[in-house]
């Protein structure tokens, strides 16, 4: 299908342009001429670019072993395809990871694989702005090691007026948060759908629940004040003893105390419920 088809490569064009994309990246797919992918495979084998965006026909093709990781942009519907995307990576015995990213209605086409191939997945949340930062911090102080000595005495003078006047603990802190693109500040994200603008938030009971709406009932009763479209995405844990869902970050604040306040009001545990901001995601109910 030409339409399908240009709208890949529109998606794959945008994709490698995305300003949240850290690492330089080049586009491989079969309106290429071949002449030009020769240049650019033979570019990503020595290294002058570390990511490489391509289509899955020309992904069959790509025969490097140091390839550390694949990232799908969505699951295959057939297994050979997904065999040959994720196996790119962990070549000549060396190992690797495979990433696929996936909506909750795409789970069976997962869970199909893991039962036909005996893969198993590891099911985890989106990654979030302090995890997000700590790579990307690491890969800040890579870039500060290759910078040329002889250049370094230049902005001595600089850098111990910035110490002077903010510490040198806080000016190195603000110079990586910069290098880093996290200037303006951090922004919370779902655990669940990395959606920005919103909080992921669990609660525990010490007793199993049947339903996620029971969760429902306790905003309904407790936190009238809150709006629908304030909370969503209701899922139950696997253990049937909780409940996490998305809630508007600007309805969410820490006391003093580290105490949870919603719209306003002031959350209190109890012996049987309690609920606590979600620093990684449970294992969900399908």
């Amino acid at each position: 299908d030409p339409v399908l088809f240009f709208v890949i490569l529109k998606m794959m064009q945008m994709l490698a342009l995305n300003d949240k994309l850290k690492q330089d990246a080049q586009v491989l797919h079969g309106d290429i001429a071949q002449a030009q992918r020769e240049i650019t495979m033979k570019r990503f084998r020595e290294g002058k670019f570390k990511c490489i965006i391509c289509t899955d026909v020309l992904a069959r093709g790509i025969d490097i072993p140091q390839v550390d990781l694949v990232i799908n942009c969505e699951p295959p519907k057939d297994i050979e395809t997904y065999v040959h995307r994720a196996g790119r990576t962990a070549r000549a015995g060396r190992l690797g990871t495979a990433v696929t990213f996936f909506k909750p209605q795409e789970e069976y086409l997962l869970l199909n694989i893991q039962r036909r191939t005996g893969i198993v997945f590891q099911m985890v949340g989106p990654p979030q702005p302090q995890e997000i930062i700590a790579a990307t911090a690491n890969d800040v102080i890579k870039n500060i090691e290759s910078v040329e000595s002889t250049v370094v005495s230049y902005f001595h003078e600089t850098a111990k007026e910035l110490i002077a006047s903010q510490g040198a603990v806080e000016a190195l802190s603000a110079a990586l948060a910069y290098m880093s693109g996290y200037a303006g500040g951090i922004k919370k994200r779902s655990l669940m759908s990395a959606v920005e603008g919103y909080t992921t938030l669990l609660f525990r009971f010490t007793y199993p629940i049947r339903h996620s709406s029971y969760v429902r009932n306790i905003f309904r009763n407790h936190y009238p004040q809150l709006s629908e479209d304030s909370i969503k995405a209701f899922k139950l844990t696997k253990d049937m003893q909780g409940v996490v869902f998305d809630i508007s970050s600007d309805k969410l604040e820490i006391g003093k105390d580290g105490e949870i306040v919603l719209a306003g009001k002031p959350w209190a545990n109890s012996k049987t419920t309690t609920l606590e901001i979600a620093k990684e995601l449970p294992e969900l109910q399908e």
